[in-house]
C-alpha cells in the first residue's frame, strides 16, 4: 500500500531528518554496485541550512505520522531551476514519491517564473538517468546559455564522481 503523504517546505528543524534520509537513500547505491557513492561525505547542516532559508527544501511526510519519507533540495541556477539533490528513504522505494517531490519541484520552478529544472546525475544507474528520462527531463551539453550547469557537470566529472559517466539533464516547464 502507498503510504499518503503530504509535501511541505523544510525548516531548519528537519536537518538531522535531512541527513538521516539521505544516508539512507545513498545505501541503494549499493545495490548498483556504486557502494563509494553511499560511502561520500554526505549533506552536513552547515551546506543545506542555506538551502532551507531560501525555501529550496521540500520534504515528503507522511499523512499519519511527522515522519519525512524524501526530500528535494533546489535552487535557481542560471536562467532555471536546478535540482541538488533528491533522496527518498530505501523502505519507501517504487511508491511514487519520487515522482510526486519531483511534481512539488515543477510547481516550485513555476512558482518563481523560471522556465526549465536542470540536474547532473550518473547516466547509467536505474534510479538516476534513466529515471529522469522517463520523467521528461532530456541529456543536455550545456551551452553558454547555460554557464553554471556546464561549471556544475564539469566539476563532477573532475571530482571522484566522475569514476561513473554523469551528465546534465533539462526539463523545459
Amino acid at each position: 500500500m502507498k503510504p499518503e503523504i503530504r509535501i511541505r517546505a523544510a525548516t531548519l528543524e528537519d536537518i538531522d531528518t535531512i541527513i538521516e534520509v539521505e544516508t539512507d537513500a545513498g545505501q541503494r547505491f549499493r545495490d548498483v554496485n556504486l557502494g563509494w557513492v553511499a560511502d561520500l561525505p554526505g549533506v552536513t547542516a552547515e551546506s543545506i541550512k542555506p538551502i532551507i532559508e531560501a525555501s529550496g527544501v521540500l520534504i515528503a511526510e507522511s499523512t499519519k505520522t511527522p515522519n519525512a519519507i524524501g526530500f528535494i533540495a533546489l535552487t535557481k541556477l542560471d536562467d532555471g531551476a536546478f535540482i541538488i539533490e533528491i533522496s527518498t528513504r530505501m523502505d519507501a522505494t517504487g511508491q511514487g514519491i519520487g515522482r510526486q517531490l519531483m511534481d512539488a519541484a515543477d510547481e516550485w520552478a513555476r512558482g518563481q517564473s523560471l522556465p526549465y529544472i536542470a540536474l547532473t546525475t550518473f547516466e547509467k544507474v536505474p534510479f538516476n538517468g534513466p529515471w529522469y528520462e522517463r520523467l521528461g527531463f532530456s541529456i543536455t551539453e550545456p551551452d553558454v546559455g547555460h554557464k553554471e550547469l556546464a561549471e556544475a557537470i564539469e566539476g563532477e566529472r573532475d571530482s571522484v564522481l566522475g569514476k561513473e559517466p554523469r551528465i546534465a539533464m533539462i526539463k523545459h516547464l
